[in-house]
């Protein structure tokens, strides 16, 4: 049987290969790599370096996404779309801040019109041997109001005590409380002084009461108090020539024995002027925000389409037209950006073809 030579390539000095003839008992050809002839030669040679081109397959990946995204991309960029997502934006944001002025507007009118419903101030009394008890009220907050209270609004004022049921007390039996409300000048705009007394219990309810809360009072839980609420005015209503800024409260026993004490003064909304503009607001909260934010939106609206009338169309049409430059710009740079792309694939694909024919010559 004819032996058949194999073909080795044997590296020479130059770029062309040796073939030499490798007499082996088959009748097929092997080629052996570049690499693996200088591994045979010089074991200690380095191997060359691995390119970091992409591969072909992942070359055709990227291709078939792009051709399917290419639609995608040609709608996003497309002026149309461009000048839509412009407009959305810009109503967007001029929704939101009418929203926004119309709720800060109606704040700013309710903090205005509706007064502090309650003013509740602590009372520390002084006391001094052979004087009444006797406390002076900063109801400023250390300079913060110049004037607390709302002329021409109702309010009312209460004195509560927190008071032990002690045998003192109960001895006591009726005291007297008067509160004076006075300007920054000392000079007293209304008082009053109403009478007082801890509320009876009996020794038999007393020790009836204490056994049901033994556990409780033993705990700390419980504790033997009363507290009592005096009312001092009705109906006050300030004079704003002559604003109140504080209160002097005191007692008539100095040996009434108390925890703590509180000066209220409660707004009392009524009336028809009262009932229309703070009722309401007051009362019902949610109704009349609502309708109040309705209206300053339906303001803003009005005035937005006279300025709108007068000078928005014009710089409308001037954002239109740089949405345009820009769109057109766009497409043309992703024209040359493909044009370019192909032209540079069909020289690569002539280089390929031309070392290919120069290889196989």
């Amino acid at each position: 049987m004819r032996r058949a030579e194999q073909l080795i390539l044997i590296p020479q000095q130059s770029d062309q290969f040796q073939v030499v003839p490798d007499h082996v008992g088959h009748d097929t050809f092997s080629t052996t790599s570049t690499q693996d002839m200088m591994q045979r030669i010089d074991p200690d040679a380095p191997l060359p370096e691995a390119s970091n081109e992409p591969t072909p397959l992942l070359l055709i990946i990227v291709s078939k996404i792009l051709q399917l995204l290419r639609p995608v991309f040609a709608i996003i960029f497309s002026p149309r779309v461009q000048r839509t997502v412009i407009r959305t934006a810009f109503l967007t944001i001029a929704l939101s801040w009418i929203m926004g002025v119309a709720i800060s507007a109606y704040i700013a009118f309710y903090m205005t019109h509706v007064p502090k419903t309650a003013h509740i101030e602590p009372v520390y009394l002084q006391y001094n041997k052979g004087a009444e008890p006797m406390a002076l009220v900063d109801l400023t907050n250390k300079g913060s109001y110049l004037k607390p209270l709302r002329h021409e609004q109702q309010y009312k004022v209460d004195v509560l005590l927190h008071v032990p049921n002690s045998e003192v007390n109960i001895e006591i039996g009726n005291f007297m409380v008067r509160v004076d409300l006075k300007t920054a000048d000392d000079k007293t705009v209304s008082y009053s002084s109403r009478p007082s007394i801890l509320r009876y219990q009996s020794a038999l309810h007393r020790t009836l009461a204490i056994f049901a809360k033994a556990l409780p009072l033993l705990l700390g839980i419980a504790k033997e108090t009363q507290t009592i609420i005096i009312p001092m005015m009705e109906h006050f209503v300030e004079d704003g020539t002559h604003p109140v800024t504080k209160a002097i409260v005191s007692v008539s026993d100095h040996r009434l024995q108390i925890y703590h004490m509180h000066l209220h003064m409660t707004a009392d909304f009524h009336g028809l002027r009262y009932g229309i503009e703070i009722y309401y607001m007051y009362n019902h909260r949610i109704i009349t925000a609502m309708v109040f934010i309705t209206l300053f939106i339906c303001i803003e609206l009005s005035f937005a389409t006279v300025a709108w009338r007068l000078f928005g169309y014009t710089l409308w049409t001037r954002i239109t037209r740089w949405a345009d430059n820009v769109a057109k710009d766009n497409a043309d740079s992703q024209e040359e950006t493909t044009a370019a792309i192909t032209g540079g694939d069909t020289t690569s694909e002539k280089s390929d073809d031309q070392t290919h024919e120069d290889f196989s010559s």
